[in-house]
């Protein structure tokens, strides 16, 4: 663009100075890439930028190091990638077809990929991921359900439906009903989360809210431990692929 500059900053690296007709004051944004961009007012000499992004040095160098583990959080798949679920290994292929594919069969996710395509580009990324979310979805199919009902006869909880969601946000709810929904990504977890959320899920099926009396009943059927169980489970991010199914703690 002409009304902005791209200066090699030491410390820092690269970093651009722009001009605005609008802005009134200088301020600096970090965008993802990263992209460290000053915008300054465009009465000011593009020197006034390189200064006001020394003066925040530290707060750019602690931005970026925050960038860097945010985007460790997130696993890049790859044909060389070693992934698995419960019950599923991924495996990713590459064919002479223009046609992303993928088809989950007995102990193997599998992902096709056009030969020509590149493996880490954002689409095909999505693409195997929702090959990894369909995995989930058999494997919580098959297990969810049953656990709802074996916990709840154990406890002699009453419920309605169990549904099966892809829920980032949530890993479970319970409607004022009693229908239980479980977030897919349950199946990223050690079974004893996995259990203490549905019984989390159940006791709202006789407290509806997270009152005294609620968080009482569960901390009984958990043994005592709906503190500890409550603690670890949000150690655990929603969103980033990652199994975590075998640790034990």
């Amino acid at each position: 663009m002409a009304n902005e500059r791209t200066y090699d900053i030491p410390e820092i690296g690269n970093a651009t100075v722009r001009k605005s007709n609008r802005a009134k004051r200088a301020r600096i944004a970090i965008k993802p890439g990263p992209q460290i961009i000053a915008t300054i007012p465009a009465y000011l000499p593009y020197e006034k930028g390189i200064t006001f992004i020394l003066q925040k040095k530290e707060w750019i160098l602690n931005t970026l190091q925050k960038f860097e583990i945010k985007t460790n959080d997130y696993l890049t798949f790859t044909p060389q990638t070693e992934y698995c679920t419960r019950n599923h290994r991924l495996v990713i292929n590459t064919r002479h077809n223009s046609n992303l594919s993928f088809t989950v069969e007995p102990g193997i996710t599998l992902v096709q990929v056009p030969e020509e395509a590149t493996v880490t580009d954002p689409q095909i990324q999505e693409w195997i991921k929702k090959a990894i979310e369909e995995t989930w979805r058999i494997e919580a199919k098959a297990m969810l359900p049953q656990k709802v009902s074996l916990w709840a006869q154990r406890y002699n909880f009453k419920y309605q439906n169990v549904t099966i969601r892809n829920s980032k946000t949530r890993w479970g709810s319970c409607s004022s009903n009693g229908n239980i929904n479980l977030s897919l990504h349950l199946m990223r977890l050690p079974e004893e989360l996995i259990d203490f959320v549905i019984l989390h899920e159940l006791t709202h099926t006789v407290h509806k809210n997270h009152g005294p009396q609620f968080h009482a009943l569960l901390d009984i059927i958990c043994g005592g431990k709906e503190k500890e169980l409550n603690a670890r489970l949000r150690t655990f991010k929603m969103g980033d692929y990652r199994m975590y199914h075998q640790l034990v703690q």
